[in-house]
């Protein structure tokens, strides 16, 4: 007998978190212009960690935000 496996989605907690340094880095903004969005509820989705404050994004949210962000040409 086989058995075959189907491709699962990584649990929410598998998914890389990035730090909002990473964040700003990798959408070329300083950090300022960051929290800017965020205060107008525009950027990437964000969480913040159990910890006091830390903040993380997901790096699947930041490809979402990222794709929303593109022209048709």
């Amino acid at each position: 007998m086989t058995t075959t496996r189907t491709a699962t989605k990584p649990r929410p907690s598998a998914r890389p978190l990035l730090t909002i340094t990473e964040v700003y880095a990798i959408l070329g903004v300083s950090r300022a212009t960051l929290y800017r969005w965020w205060e107008a509820d525009c950027g990437p989705r964000r969480i913040q960690l159990p910890n006091g404050g830390a903040q993380r994004v997901r790096a699947d949210h930041l490809e979402d935000f990222i794709v929303s962000l593109e022209v048709a040409a």
